[in-house]
């Protein structure tokens, strides 16, 4: 017997609230990317303006770090709601979501992998951008068995 289930999209970036489509996934991508962008500028001025001394590194680093966590926990969540719309799984997509990212983070600080972190990266973020979900569709439903 088949029913039809409302599946809510997911609407708020900070919140692990549903699952999101492609768009939704690019779009979130795209802020991040911006934030990210006048995170830098603002530490490059921050130093150019009162120039580069011990008290400026310090407010620079820490900066960076909070503007770091932040875009880190909004890309897991994103990626979380993208796997979850992708397999289906709400409770798992948490789960590869977090360890996607711990993967290819600690791939960063091992040499001879570094490059394989960074490939499977731009892998997974082209699967969360041109494959297809279950649950987002133009009519938002899904069909359970």
């Amino acid at each position: 017997m088949e029913q039809e289930i409302e599946i809510q999209e997911g609407k708020n970036i900070f919140k692990y609230d549903g699952p999101i489509g492609r768009k939704g996934f690019l779009i979130t991508f795209a802020i991040v990317a911006a934030y990210n962008i006048i995170c830098s500028v603002a530490i490059q001025l921050i130093i150019a303006i009162f120039e580069l001394n011990r008290y400026t590194q310090i407010a620079a680093i820490a900066i960076y770090g909070l503007c770091l966590l932040l875009s880190t926990y909004i890309m897991v969540v994103a990626y979380s709601k993208r796997i979850y719309d992708l397999t289906g799984n709400k409770k798992r997509s948490l789960f590869y979501a977090i360890v996607f990212y711990i993967a290819s983070f600690s791939m960063g600080f091992i040499p001879i992998i570094k490059w394989f972190g960074v490939a499977l990266s731009i892998g997974i973020f082209g699967i969360m951008l041109f494959k297809k979900g279950k649950f987002i569709t133009p009519d938002k439903t899904v069909t359970e068995e």
